[in-house]
């Protein structure tokens, strides 16, 4: 077929209700679910219209390797591929029994649908789209049924940190319900709410932050001053 956006209109319309997400799916879930297949189809369409259908065929042989590639099909031509990050084991700085929960890399898909609980779709995208590379963990106590984490996000270019920092102060002020920040000893400026939870953010590059999330102030430093 030489237009993949064709294909659409083949499909049986009742085919297409039957795989409509169900109502009150949560918003996380429904985009999980149809990531894939609409803006899939817009990289597979993006491919084609640079190099045909030899393209398309050779991202099997050469995938993408994160999601920033499908979302900016264009980064996926030039090569422009994630930066490796790392982060420290830090559960044994927090207050109290927890657990390393796991270690992942959370991308700049999921780094979207994060800012985006607060930040309006202008903002986002300055946030997010210089994506680079990022790790982090994500911590677990039973006890008080809490969790913290931390992360390790690297940006493409110093200007798209600056751009990161600037959003991401707005996100944090919505987030947790104030925009008086603190800065702590380490240079982390952090934003507590009424519960004393914490989330901070410190540069440690030009192009590089950590963050973090914890019950209380000090377990937010004590995650980023062990890294």
């Amino acid at each position: 077929m030489a237009d993949p956006m064709a294909a659409m209109a083949l499909l049986d319309p009742e085919l297409l209700a039957a795989a409509e997400i169900p109502a009150g799916t949560p918003f996380i879930l429904e985009i999980e679910l149809t990531f894939p297949y609409l803006t899939g189809m817009e990289f597979v369409v993006a491919l084609r219209e640079a190099g045909g259908w030899e393209l398309v065929d050779s991202a099997y042989e050469n995938p993408p390797v994160s999601t920033e590639h499908i979302l900016h099909p264009q980064r996926y031509l030039d090569g422009d591929n994630p930066q490796i990050v790392s982060v420290e084991n830090a559960v044994d700085v927090l207050d109290g029994e927890w657990e390393l929960l796991f270690e992942r890399t959370l991308g700049e898909f999921y780094l979207r649908q994060y800012l985006g609980t607060q930040l309006a779709q202008g903002f986002l995208d300055v946030a997010a789209t210089g994506w680079g590379g990022d790790r982090y963990q994500l911590y677990y106590s039973d006890n008080n049924d809490e969790r913290a984490w931390i992360m390790n996000l690297a940006l493409d270019t110093p200007t798209d940190a600056e751009e990161f920092a600037t959003s991401f102060a707005q996100f944090a002020g919505l987030r947790m319900g104030t925009a008086d920040s603190t800065e702590s000893a380490s240079g982390a400026t952090c934003w507590t709410n009424i519960d004393q939870e914490t989330l901070c953010l410190q540069a440690y590059s030009d192009d590089g932050f950590y963050l973090a999330f914890a019950p209380s102030l000090a377990d937010a430093e004590g995650l980023i001053d062990a890294q």
